[in-house]
């Protein structure tokens, strides 16, 4: 993870502060740039290229026509499933549900419980179908982007030792400056929720009892500490428990009073109704406050989508390349405004006393939230970064508008492989420019393992389904056979660690197969080394 996430993070929902996790590999802007390249030519040509390492043999497999129509009709939907779990549901819920192993996040099954869900609910529409294409891209890129910048860094993003967090900053952010900037115009920055908006609701954001998100995204779970869905998924349940328990029984005694013959001296219509009224004297109120607050938390999580996408245009995703922390401030300040306060309690309701909705709140809000819920009202930009990272607004802008600066600072010491400008230049992006005299010298995504290898599996996921990867695999001298609908789905248990083509990878199940398309990275061992 780099800083920009943790600001995202950070800033999300009013700034909360959120235990650092590791998340980011590539920058956002650098996973949209490598996706596009297998994009543009999956659609100029109707197929991708796979070239074979050590010959000058190149193979061409065809993209499937549904697959073509998705990304032509809905090449922003493709874009913001990109941005991936760094966007959507939202930064918190990514960086601490999605992004790291079982252990870490309670998901039972890691990142690829994530993904499959994702894969098998964005089914329906070109819009639809683009979007789950783009969310499994940015898993492709996360393998092998968080195996190249671990190498440097000594490990995933870690504040303890602080040098850890800072190196991802840097080297994150010096590799997303060296992008072609000819590469990032007109229809690049194109990113839209248009037309799934709905879908990420019902998918990611929409945790109801017995669904299949409140299966993944637990309640009291690590993952769900700072969750937005999963802090008001739970509140609404437990205002759903009492509201329809009230209805239940005040329906139970109007059977009552209706069974209730004229000469049945068993029962009295007087009585059980007098202990009717009596119950709604005494209950009516608080289940109309209730459900009044029910209601704006199915506003706020139907708005959260939408806040989210723009949180993240806002502060990594844009056309000025900037983080702009007082457009996403100003988005996130009026989600409180409009829904957080109310969504944690206070509903447009008249008739309670404070200290009658007090309890309630109190009541319907188990302990485990109240700290959480209480920073999400908070609003403290510059002390939760100092807090969290050691940093304030401005430090922070610096080493992401200007990590040139601190390359050799920071990237010369501590754990991980040391390297300087000069080296990192040469050696790892093969560029000529020995400082960062020539901004306007790219790096070629050719000649960078990490990238070339997420081009290459990019390419591979748009080349669904399983049987045209199987045919791949026989092609190049292998027997594995893929079971999974995408290439991307049931091996990858993080998206923070490296090396996950080991754990299961279809194309890495025979190394002579995996090394023909994938190079080695620096320091990982190959295949299965």
């Amino acid at each position: 993870m780099e800083v920009a996430h943790v600001l995202l993070t950070l800033t999300l929902a009013c700034l909360i502060a959120l235990p650092p996790r590791p998340a980011w590999a590539w920058k956002p802007t650098t996973h949209v740039y490598l996706a596009e390249i297998a994009v543009q030519e999956a659609l100029s040509t109707g197929q991708v290229t796979i070239p074979i390492l050590g010959t000058q043999e190149v193979r061409t497999y065809a993209v499937p026509p549904d697959v073509l129509e998705a990304l032509r009709v809905a090449r922003a939907q493709y874009h913001a499933g990109v941005l991936g779990p760094d966007a959507f549901p939202d930064i918190a819920t990514g960086q601490m549900s999605i992004h790291p192993k079982e252990e870490e996040s309670g998901v039972p099954g890691g990142s690829n419980t994530w993904l499959a869900n994702v894969w098998d609910n964005f089914n329906g529409s070109p819009q639809e179908r683009a979007f789950r294409l783009g969310f499994l891209t940015h898993a492709a890129g996360d393998m092998y982007g968080h195996t190249f910048i671990n190498y440097f860094t000594g490990g995933p993003f870690t504040m303890n030792p602080p040098t850890n967090a800072i190196k991802h900053i840097v080297l994150e952010g010096y590799i997303d400056k060296r992008l072609p900037g000819n590469a990032l115009s007109g229809s690049f920055w194109d990113t839209s929720i248009n037309g799934i908006d709905a879908k990420i609701y019902s998918t990611m954001v929409d945790a109801r009892p017995g669904t299949r998100l409140d299966g993944i995204l637990r309640s009291g779970s690590p993952g769900g500490t700072y969750s937005v869905p999963r802090i008001f998924s739970t509140l609404r349940a437990d205002l759903d428990r009492d509201i329809t328990e009230y209805y239940r029984y005040k329906a139970d005694l109007q059977r009552q009073i209706d069974n209730c013959g004229l000469f049945d001296f068993n029962c009295s219509k007087t009585l059980i109704g007098a202990k009717l009224a009596a119950y709604v004297t005494a209950n009516g109120l608080q289940i109309t406050y209730k459900e009044r607050w029910r209601n704006d938390i199915d506003d706020g999580l139907r708005a959260w989508p939408t806040t989210s996408h723009e949180v993240a245009k806002a502060l990594f995703f844009n056309s000025q390349r900037k983080t702009d922390t007082t457009r996403a401030d100003d988005i996130l300040t009026e989600y409180a405004q409009v829904h957080i306060l109310s969504m944690a309690g206070a509903p447009n309701f008249i008739g309670l006393t404070m200290n009658a909705v007090s309890q309630i709140i109190q009541a319907i809000t188990p302990d485990f939230l109240l700290v959480p819920i209480r920073a999400l009202k908070e609003h403290l930009l510059n002390t939760m970064l100092m807090a969290a990272i050691g940093m304030d607004k401005q430090q922070l802008y610096d080493y992401l508008t200007r990590p040139d600066r601190y390359f050799d600072q920071v990237m010369s010491t501590g754990s991980g492989q040391p390297v300087t400008l000069a080296s990192f230049n040469r050696d790892y992006l093969k560029i000529s420019d020995p400082a960062y005299t020539n901004p306007s010298e790219a790096f070629d995504w050719r000649q960078v393992p990490a990238a070339y290898n997420t081009v290459m599996l990019s390419k591979l996921i748009l080349i669904a389904p399983p049987s045209a990867i199987n045919r791949l695999i026989a092609d190049l001298g292998g027997g594995a056979q893929l079971s999974e609908p995408n290439v991307m789905l049931g091996f990858i248990r993080t998206l923070d660690g490296s090396r996950q083509w080991r754990s299961g990878f279809v194309l890495a199940r025979d190394c002579k197969v995996y090394d023909k398309i994938f190079k080695p990275l620096p320091g990982d061992g190959g295949c299965q080394g």
